[in-house]
């Protein structure tokens, strides 16, 4: 059983937003006041983690790791490569442009490197460089993390030593291999902080201590920005790599420390389910934002709204709009991938459906009796689809037979509800036919959380995993 972590969740979510934005307005400074990717990576880095856990080999963690990010990248590859195609291949001095040859082909399935793209296409692509990036850290990440449980800091100061001599010039690799083993260096300690958060060690560290080191990196990353503008044109942080390692470092850092649980967002069921949706199709989003971009003005070009697409703030904004539009016209059409690749049902889109679900209550035992808790099934009624807590419906029986308390509240409170799709007051029989007292029952995540005080004097066993305060949605 996973949890919903809503921090983790509204940080993907806020970084996605500030992709396309980025993307779309150009803004120089967006990245410094949001670095979305640097949090991205290191959202990513606690998820591995906790996959690398649960995986029982490397093998078994590549598999399903890479069946969730490989196909939702190859049906946009399929759809980008056939309007390259159409509109006739060419391919100049724009960057990541390339002619598309049996020799770099591949690249559009296995994406080890930048895939080939037209001069028409760059600007789709543009955003690829993540997903090889990301690809990067999965392969090496069952060696990187049993590396970095050992010696963390001495592992993490590998990518802090080889960048600098890599941008002064010291250490130098053919293309494409700068620019790979640069994004994992300018990354990868973002990667290593997300090990740390899954394994709790960022939460040990002291509040005062850690702000301000995480400060003094970001103050370090803008001097990189701001005295290296003639260099690399601007002075974004994204284009500079030793300005983006210590910038991404120190943000990172310091939203890791601030860490809560941000409850309250389940008492905002509208905005929390967007933020879930989000976070469900974060694949989708990001590969489809720039091709939603370029499609927006052709699409308002067709519509009444074309006289208000103009080239001020306003005309922008309706673009802006009309991109969104569109990502989520891409959402409904494609979205369902990710659900396929992850395993579960295809879904239109990924709104929970709540439905009547089998409870099973402790009836209390009087003081000194040795007997065991009678216990009982209870169908109970629709509840919020927003709660903390997901349970999967084929697994609703081995929490039944766990001999755990179950709890449902719609108060979205440490007692965080449980939500149980699709289980029938007839499935909710059968379950209530399960034999009491065995011990022996296999459960998929043994170990619960602590008891939580109830209002009216009872206790609630609330089984979740503990470990990785994320979900497992990519």
């Amino acid at each position: 059983m996973r949890t919903r972590d809503r921090y983790i969740d509204l940080l993907r979510a806020l970084a996605l937003i500030r992709v396309v934005t980025f993307h779309t307005f150009g803004w120089v400074w967006l990245p410094a006041i949001f670095p979305s990717i640097g949090i991205m990576f290191a959202l990513g880095g606690a998820l591995v983690t906790s996959s690398l856990d649960r995986a029982v080999s490397s093998r078994d963690f590549w598999r399903k790791r890479l069946r969730r990010l490989l196909p939702p990248f190859w049906v946009f590859g399929a759809t980008v490569l056939v309007f390259m195609l159409a509109a006739g291949w060419t391919a100049g001095d724009e960057y990541g442009t390339a002619d598309l040859t049996w020799r770099n082909a591949w690249l559009w399935i296995f994406p080890l490197a930048d895939p080939p793209a037209s001069d028409l296409g760059s600007d789709w692509v543009l955003p690829l460089w993540y997903i090889r990036t990301y690809l990067w850290f999965l392969l090496i990440s069952p060696a990187l993390l049993w590396l970095f449980r050992r010696w963390p800091l001495r592992t993490m100061a590998v990518p802090a030593l080889v960048l600098p001599l890599m941008t002064l010039g010291l250490v130098d690799f053919p293309d494409p291999y700068w620019d790979i083993i640069a994004s994992l260096c300018i990354y990868g300690i973002c990667w290593m902080l997300g090990f740390a958060h899954h394994d709790g060690k960022i939460r040990d560290l002291p509040l005062g201590s850690t702000i301000l080191a995480g400060l003094a990196l970001m103050a370090g990353g803008l001097w990189f920005a701001l005295s290296q503008q003639e260099r690399y044109g601007s002075w974004n942080v994204d284009d500079n790599p030793m300005a983006a390692m210590l910038y991404f470092t120190g943000t990172v850092l310091i939203l890791l420390r601030l860490y809560t649980r941000m409850d309250w967002l389940g008492r905002l069921p509208t905005l929390d389910a967007i933020v879930s949706l989000f976070n469900s199709r974060a694949m989708t989003i990001y590969l489809w934002g720039n091709f939603a971009i370029f499609l927006a003005p052709y699409v308002l070009a067709r519509t009444p709204l074309a006289r208000y697409h103009t080239d001020d703030g306003q005309g922008m904004a309706l673009q802006f709009a009309a991109t969104w539009a569109l990502i989520f016209v891409a959402v409904l059409l494609v979205g369902w991938v990710e659900d396929v690749a992850a395993g579960r049902g295809a879904r239109l889109l990924p709104w929970v459906r709540v439905t009547p679900v089998a409870v099973l209550r402790e009836q209390p035992v009087p003081a000194g009796d040795g007997a065991r808790p009678q216990r009982s099934f209870v169908a109970e009624g629709s509840r919020s689809p927003y709660g903390n807590f997901v349970v999967d419906p084929d697994r609703a029986a081995q929490v039944a037979i766990s001999g755990s308390t179950v709890v449902l509240d719609e108060r979205p409170a440490v007692r965080a509800n449980f939500v149980v799709d699709d289980v029938t007051p007839e499935q909710a029989q059968a379950l209530a036919g399960a034999r009491p007292g065995r011990e022996d029952a296999e459960v998929s995540d043994p170990d619960p959380s602590p008891i939580v005080p109830r209002g009216d004097g009872a206790t609630a066993r609330a089984l979740a995993r503990k470990g990785s305060p994320g979900s497992d949605a990519q």
